[in-house]
């Protein structure tokens, strides 16, 4: 009868010990070693307007049969590409 309550307590000892290295293990794992720390020091915008002169071959259709196109045109003037 004594082996059988020393073995029992010897048990209990046992997956009491498990029990917290198992939670202790879990517990580091899920910690991290380091924190990502994301700081924006300045932010940039750009903004242009654009001029040029570009020559064409002619016929096209993208810029409307023209042969010299101006800076800011917009191309499809015509047909189903417009919205």
């Amino acid at each position: 009868m004594r082996k059988i309550q020393k073995a029992t307590a010897l048990l209990a000892i046992f997956i009491v010990l498990t029990v917290i290295a198992l939670i202790t293990f879990y517990t580091a794992h899920q910690t991290s070693i380091e924190e990502v720390k994301t700081e924006t020091l300045c932010s940039y915008e750009s903004v242009a307007d654009y001029d040029y002169l570009a020559l064409v071959k002619v016929p096209n259709l993208v810029y409307d049969n023209k042969s010299v196109i101006v800076g800011n045109t917009k191309p499809f003037t015509q047909g189903w590409f417009t919205t």
